[in-house]
């Protein structure tokens, strides 16, 4: 059979760690053992998680077009995917013989023949790579999170404040050239005889630019009038948190500009009414269309909240029957009762995630540290330089342009070993807490407030449609395979007690 090798890190700084050579010179040699002809390599340098994923395509495009089957050898599951979108690209190609899918590491092979638990092992293993994903991520929220709480602003600098990194961390300092132009736009607002137009005219004249040294926009005035970032307070979540930074104006200043504001527009949107569970996320199964929530108060003085077709306020009158939403509630609570594993395949799965998110913390971490050396290589050559130049054997013409460029590597290192600092025993939560949602979703989904239960309903479920005064719906990858397995082990316990 040919076959094609396809090697993928998500940047070039992945050189770091697991660098495309040897994923290929390991591809080679499972090829050779397993008999495979291989007829052309791919070096993927690209995200599975963000953008379009074009080389991954590129490579998909080629194999669709042989006539004979490819195989096609990656490493591990995560080199090729870290979610389930390109499963749906993925498993027609593998269920129609076209392709097979032959991960190096653990010898699993995918093809049209694969058992029940050959599949579910590449799925825990998609769910494994997402959730070191989710992991990442949370530990980045969890790292802006403390900044705030610290007073630090961790993105963008506001116009009239600048960006900078000194040798610890990421730091912001009052622009001295933009912050005189940005007060200005307060102190004439203030007055009151000047519109927004006429503060951007003023402020483009006097040379207030953006960031990138352009023209700023119209909006850029109204964003900075309403920022209250400017008189010593972050918004962060509806949330106003004093910053360490020097405020560039005054509280009274700013306020008055928003009582400007407030005189000068008008709201006219009515505040928003009570929120519903299932507001916009559930259809009418007879005519398609939106199903709206609403409460009524009973005599007794109880309140009951509805499900009712969108369309009975339209033109067209729907038939369809209005439910309770408790209805609903319960239909979703026995839709994740099936998702429900046992507690032996639970820690059978949380084992198995955690030994996956360790090795790729352990990964991580190596990274980090070889950034940390070649940091400490580039510190050493800018004290070397700086030494020359104290010596007057350099000229400072050609010292500026090395000095210039050791600190954009210096910085470009920092910022890669910030972000691949991770701490290992962080991750063997995630692989728990899959394994604890499985086991106890209807729990968790109880005990969880408004807003969550919302996320949950999103997360499992898809396609929620009223029928017949009931709710009905599809599960989502991966839990549709879970209700799958589950149900298998639970028929297949039945033939061993009634052979």
């Amino acid at each position: 059979m040919n076959a094609v090798i396809l090697a993928r890190v998500s940047s070039n700084e992945q050189e770091f760690g697991k660098s495309l050579e040897a994923q290929l010179a390991l591809g080679k040699q499972y090829a050779q053992r397993k008999g495979l002809e291989v007829i052309r390599e791919y070096r993927l340098i690209e995200s599975s998680t963000r953008g379009e994923r074009k080389e991954f395509n590129e490579m998909l495009s080629f194999v669709t077009t042989q006539r004979e089957p490819i195989a096609i050898i990656i490493h591990t599951v995560d080199r090729l995917q870290r979610r389930f979108d390109e499963s749906v690209k993925l498993r027609p190609l593998v269920e129609k013989g076209r392709i097979e899918l032959h991960f190096v590491s653990n010898g699993l092979v995918i093809h049209k023949e694969s058992s029940f638990s050959d599949i579910l092992m590449w799925n825990v293993n998609v769910i494994g790579a997402e959730s070191y994903i989710f992991q990442l991520k949370e530990n980045t929220k969890r790292g802006l999170q403390q900044k705030i709480r610290d007073g630090e602003w961790p993105t963008k600098a506001p116009i009239g404040y600048l960006n900078y990194i000194d040798e610890k961390k990421r730091k912001i300092k009052v622009d001295e050239k933009r912050a005189p132009l940005v007060k200005k736009i307060f102190e004439e607002y203030a007055l009151g005889i000047y519109s927004v137009e006429e503060i951007w005219r003023r402020a483009k004249a006097a040379g207030l630019t953006n960031t990138l040294g352009g023209p700023i926009g119209r909006n850029t005035v109204h964003k900075i009038l309403k920022n209250p970032f400017y008189y010593g307070v972050m918004q962060t979540r509806g949330k106003l948190i004093p910053h360490i930074y020097p405020p560039i104006v005054d509280r009274a200043l700013f306020e008055k500009c928003q009582t400007m504001h407030k005189d000068t527009y008008k709201p006219t949107m009515k505040p928003a009414g009570k929120e519903f569970i299932f507001k916009r996320i559930v259809r009418c199964g007879h005519c398609g269309g939106r199903m709206t929530c609403y409460t009524k108060v009973k005599p007794s003085g109880k309140q009951y909240t509805y499900l009712r077709c969108f369309g009975r306020s339209h033109d067209y009158a729907c038939t369809a029957p209005q439910i309770q939403e408790q209805i609903a509630l319960e239909a979703i609570e026995s839709g994740l009762k099936r998702i429900q594993i046992t507690p032996e395949i639970a820690q059978a799965v949380a084992r198995h995630l955690t030994a996956l998110n360790r090795n790729r913390a352990n990964t991580q971490i190596k990274a980090a540290e070889n950034a940390a050396r070649e940091l400490s290589n580039v510190k050493d050559k800018i004290s070397k330089l700086v030494d020359l130049q104290l010596t007057n054997t350099l000229p400072n013409e050609i010292f500026q342009e090395k000095l210039k460029s050791l600190q954009n590597e210096q910085t470009r290192l920092e910022t890669f070993r910030a972000e691949h600092t991770v701490n290992e025993a962080d991750f063997a939560v995630s692989a728990e807490e899959v394994a604890d949602l499985a086991q106890n979703a209807v729990e968790i989904f109880k005990s969880s407030n408004f807003s969550q239960k919302r996320e949950i309903i999103g997360c499992v479920f898809s396609d929620l449609q009223i029928k017949e005064k009931n709710l009905y719906f599809l599960y989502k990858k991966p839990f549709d395979l879970l209700v799958k397995g589950s149900d298998f082990f639970k028929s297949y316990r039945g033939r061993d007690l009634n052979p």
